[in-house]
Order: C-alpha cells, then structure tokens, then sequence
C-alpha cells in the first residue's frame, strides 16, 4: 500500500512539476530587460524575443480538437521594432462546421515613461478583429497599445484545432532573435506521430517522458509521452533574395500523425504508402472522379482536332490552348476542384485543380498520354520524400508524354507557352499519379531567364547620345516582360510609363514584337535620345555605358548563408553597346577586362571594353548563372561574382580630346 502511495505521490509530483515547467508567470518582468538597449549576442536587433512558450495536446472533450497555447515576451530596442506589436494570428478553416477557434487572448505593454515611473496598458478586447483571407484562412489581428522604444511586450493566446492530423509544429527561428524557446508536446500514446526535427540549428534540450493514464475519452484510458524541445540565443533568420519558402529553412519541430487506435480496437491509418495515396486520388470526388466524369467538356471544341491531326504532340499543344484560353484563375491554389469540373468550365472561372484537372481530363479524351502531377508550390516548402504527406502538395499539374517527351503543363496563364511551368511552380521534385503507381518527377525548367539588349548608338558634337536600343528576351524573361506590359490598359500606357522611369532618357519611337507569340522572343525597340552633356568643350568626359538599368547593389549580403540560393532556373544576360564618339576624342579609360569563373564551371561574367579604329568604343558583358541552385559551400563564389558585376557596372568610361595636329 505504501508503494502505491508513494507511486501516486510520484505522478501527482511529476504533474505538477510539468504544470509549473510550461507554464508562464504572465506579467512577471525583469528590470534587467526594462533596461537594456541592446541585445549583445546581435547588436544590430530592433527587437528580440526574451522568452517563448508553446505547449500542444488533444482534448479530452468532444470533438477531442488538438489544443494549442502561445506565450511570447518581447523587448522593442528601436523604431523599427515597433512593429512586434502589431499581432496576427493565423486561422485555417476547411467550412462552416470544422475550423479553428481562438480564445483567451491577453496582451500588455511594459513601459518606463520620461521620468523612469513604470506603466502597463492592457489590450481592449474591443480592439480585436477578424479578417477573413480567403475560403481557407482567417487572421485574428489586434495591436499591442503604448508601444515605444524601450517596452516590453507580451501576450498570449489559446487555439483549438480540428486539423489533428499535423500536430501542431513549432518554429524555433523568426525573424528576430530569441534568447529562449521551448516547445512541450502531449500526445496520447494512441496516438502514432512521425517526429523531425527540420532546421541548421542544434536544440539546446531534448527530453521526452511518460505520465500514466494523462488521456481518457469515453471508458478507454491511455498513457502520454510529455515531450520538451528547448533552443536556446537563436540567431534570426535573415531572408535574402533567391530562396523558397522560409519553412524550408527555419529551426523546428514536425509531426505528422501515422494511425490512431481507437478505445474500441479499430485502427485509422493516417500515413499510407504512395500506393495506397494512388488509390485514394483515383477514387476521390474532387480529383480522380471529376477527371473520370468530365473528361467529355470539351468534346466540341476538340472535335475538329481529333478528327483531322495524328501527331499526338500537336493535338496536345492545340488542346492545351484551347484550355488554357477558356479558363479564367481565380488565384487559387489547390490540388482538388473546388468549384466542380463541369460548374468550373460553364463559368470559366476556377482555382487551380479545376483548371489543370479539366486539361487532364482534355488531353485523356483526345486519347494523349496524361498524368497528373502534384506539386508544392516555392512557397509553399518542399516535399518530404521519405514518407507521403498529402498535405505537403497544394497544386496540380499535368505531363503529358508523346513521342518519346515529357512536356509539363499548367493552364492557368495565358502567358506560358507550352511545356513552361510558372515560377511558383519550380521547387525541385513532383509526384506523379501515373498508370499503375506514384513517382517523382523534377521540376527543373528546360527554359532559362534569357535576355540581349543591343546598343547601336552616336555620341554627336553638340553632346547627344542617339541611336537604337534592341532587347530581346527569352523564356522566364519573357514570361515577365509580357505580363508586365499586359498589366497597362495598352502598349502606349506601358511606354508612357517607362519614359517617366528613365528621366534623363528621351525615347523617341518604341515598338514591341511577339507580344503575343509565345514561343518567339519578346521583342523591344526603341530610338532614344540622351542629354549626356552640355557641349563637348571639355578635355576628359564620363559615361557609364550601363545608361539602360544596371546592377546597383548586391543582392548577396550575409557573410554566410546556410540555406541554399534558388533561383528557379539558370540564368543568361547578356549586353553590347557601340558607340560612335567623334573623331577628335579616343577613349581614356575604361574597366579592366574582366573573366571570372564559378567553381566547376557553374557560372560565370565576362565584361570587356574596347576601341575600334573607327572610332567605335564597344562593349561586351556577359552573366552566365548556370544551375538553378546553389549550396551554402558555393555562396561566397557566388557574392564574389555579384560584387564584381556591381563594381564593374559603376565603373565610367572617360573620353578625351586628342592632341590637335
């Protein structure tokens, strides 16, 4: 008895203990925080955070809805800190009957006025609202009042999910540095969870313990593993250009739910091989069924293709047209049909699995090989691949094979020419849903960011720079040169704009090419006209030759980067400029001839400048990016190759008069 006793004692005390650990002393403050003006371990903060607690667990009520509790308390150091207190709080929501709810939200502000006295301010509740996103997302918002230099911020806040089949995860990384962040979990041991851990940085604890009998629902009793994650002085995290989704990068913890075994002996499968996800989607109501029953939309407008061309590439390209001109996107993702094939195609309106379901279903019916072919988006975060997620993937595509090619498909833009993806759409690795199974397939273009700009110009004797401008631009760079022009109510508009973005260049005549021809380049002429100098009586004058657009910084700041640079695609610029100067001026200097090369070839710029017997400077830049992706070994090659093109595209040209003869 003694022992059962002292056993008893042992869990109350274990309880207990828990309780105390995760919980947080809410307005409990330290002067040393009030205080400080800096944040050593990163000096150049506008805030940080000083402590952080989340604690998870499913419910024993009805519903049984995964609970989450918040705690943050962050210190503001400078202006541009301020904007911590501006809080939104994401909600997701799948229809009227199964969303997510928040409750017990409390906020307070910690300040010392002019003359050090203390003061608090607490949010109104008043003064919280919802804003409605989308039919999938909610935002609770709020501002933390009495903000300034100096305070102290905290709040916190509870959720209650029906969404249990992703736990709830945790980021141990942000935007601003944390002096401490912990992270407990409660999951009943019926409950089955793959756990990783994602992220550059080592947690500082990691402990994982068992309390009997935590979780009763109905007459059935099951034990708890109490997990505890801690990081502690994390570093921001810094977003640079040229990378996907931050989640791909940040530190945190993961979990995704493998089974439940029900109190009554039944098992649910959560995480299920490919095959078994292959023969859900082929069942489904909102992808395999919907491709399957309305695979016949648009047998009237293929009736003349199918009857007349046998090339079965050419009547995937025709088809892929027709659909893609038909449909208007309503900017939504989504890998299921939302509003319906059929509705989706009477309204020509839809989100992106009505649009690239219905093109599946186009192709099968015109009897070309056709799969579809899901994908998560660059914003979305990479896949896992050692298991499947389903809720990983948020988009659908389709690829199409034909005469020993794989061509991928998405018609949702009317700008993509056929077998070109949308950016969004380039991160790394699919899964195909084909014949008889599931595979992945590679994302990486075939298309590049291509583009020549060919500078045929004549410095004349009163100080005029005339002549003509030719750019050119292919694949990626063409797909956003057209979209952007087709942004303006016309051509003309587009043109009047870029005249009021080049000042001190007067353009005289402009014309476009292939604005609508998909598979030519992207053409633009223009005559132009440049002021450059008031009259030619000097001895030495300077141009830049960059006049068009040049790099004017670096877009690589860090002095290390542990996440890789993604730019989606390989890149090619390249650049000449001819410029006739008068007869009795030569060129005095221009930069060095510049040849740098990226390890194994990966890359590389080349600049050189120089002068013709007929009074020609010429010029020649060229910036190759050669892989779509580069790693953390790689960087500083690559931030080297930019601070050259920088340099190199400040650098003028200086002309000087010849001696008289």
């Amino acid at each position: 008895m003694k022992k059962i006793v002292a056993l008893i004692n042992l869990l109350l005390f274990f309880l207990s203990s828990f309780a105390q650990r995760t919980e947080y002393k809410f307005g409990l403050l330290d002067r040393e925080h009030l205080d400080m003006k800096v944040y050593s371990p990163d000096s150049s903060a506008n805030s940080f955070v000083i402590s952080e607690y989340g604690y998870s667990f499913i419910s024993e009520g009805e519903g049984q809805g995964l609970i989450f509790e918040y705690y943050v308390k962050i210190k503001i150091l400078n202006d541009k800190g301020i904007n911590e207190a501006n809080i939104s709080i994401p909600l997701r929501k799948q229809d009227s009957n199964y969303f997510e709810k928040i409750y017990d939200i409390r906020a307070v502000s910690h300040t010392l006025d002019e003359n050090n006295t203390y003061r608090k301010t607490e949010l109104d509740r008043k003064n919280i609202y919802t804003e409605k996103k989308n039919n999938y997302l909610d935002v609770v918002k709020f501002a933390i009042p009495n903000v300034k230099v100096g305070t102290i911020i905290e709040y916190c806040y509870k959720v209650d999910s029906p969404f249990i089949y992703n736990f709830k995860k945790w980021n141990f990384q942000s935007t601003i540095p944390k002096k401490e962040s912990v992270y407990w979990a409660k999951i009943p041991g019926n409950y089955n969870y793959n756990i990783s851990l994602k992220g550059f940085y080592k947690l500082s604890d990691s402990k994982s313990e068992l309390v009997k009998d935590c979780f009763k629902v109905g007459g059935g009793v099951a034990d708890c593993g109490l997990y505890k994650y801690e990081m502690k002085n994390i570093p921001a995290f810094i977003e640079e250009e040229y990378m996907t989704s931050g989640e791909n990068y940040l530190s945190s913890v993961n979990f995704e739910l493998i089974e439940i075994k029900y109190f009554n002996g039944t098992t649910k499968k959560f995480t299920k091989t490919w095959q078994d996800i292959y023969n859900e989607l082929k069942s489904n109501d909102d992808f395999g069924l919907q491709i399957k029953r309305n695979s016949d939309l648009f047998k009237n407008e293929l009736k003349p293709i199918i009857e007349t061309e046998t090339d079965k590439e050419i009547v995937a390209r025709k088809v892929y047209d027709i659909v893609k001109n038909w449909y208007k996107w309503n900017n939504y993702y989504g890998k299921y049909a939302d509003l319906g094939l059929k509705k989706a195609y009477e309204s020509r309106i839809g989100n992106i699995g009505d649009i690239n379901l219905a093109l599946i279903g186009a192709l099968q019916y015109a009897k070309v090989d056709t799969e579809p072919v899901l994908v998560s988006t660059r914003d979305n975060g990479l896949p896992t691949r050692l298991f499947p997620v389903m809720s990983d993937f948020n988009y659908v595509i389709a690829k199409v094979n034909v005469n020993d090619k794989s061509y991928l498909l998405d018609a949702s833009d009317k700008e993509l020419d056929f077998g070109m993806l949308p950016y969004r759409c380039l991160n790394d690795q699919a899964r195909a849903i084909g014949k008889d199974s599931c595979y992945w397939v590679s994302l990486k273009p075939t298309e590049k960011f291509k583009k020549w700009e060919y500078m045929n110009l004549e410095l004349d004797s009163t100080g005029l720079i005339k002549g003509q401008v030719v750019k050119r631009y292919y694949g990626y760079d063409a797909l956003s040169k057209r979209k952007l022009i087709k942004t303006y109510a016309s051509e003309n508009k587009y043109i009047d704009e870029l005249r009021q973005k080049t000042p001190g260049i007067k353009i005289l005549d402009f014309k476009i090419s292939n604005l609508d021809s998909l598979a030519a380049p992207l053409v633009e002429e223009l005559n132009i006209e440049i002021d450059a100098f008031d009259n030619l009586h000097g001895d030495k004058l300077s141009i830049n030759p960059f006049f068009m657009g040049h790099m004017k910084e670096n877009p690589f700041k860090l002095d290390e980067r542990i996440y890789p640079v993604d730019f989606g695609a390989k890149t090619e610029s390249n650049t000449v400029l001819n410029l006739k100067i008068p007869s009795n001026f030569k060129l005095d200097y221009a930069s060095p001839a510049v040849a740098l090369q990226l390890p194994k070839g990966s890359g590389h710029y080349i600049c050189q400048v120089e002068m013709r017997n007929d009074n020609i400077i010429s010029m020649y830049e060229k910036v190759v990016i050669d892989k779509p992706i580069y790693f953390s070994d790689e960087y500083q090659y690559l931030k080297e190759l930019y601070n050259k093109i920088v340099q190199v595209n400040k650098t003028e040209l200086i002309i000087s008069k010849t001696a008289a003869k």
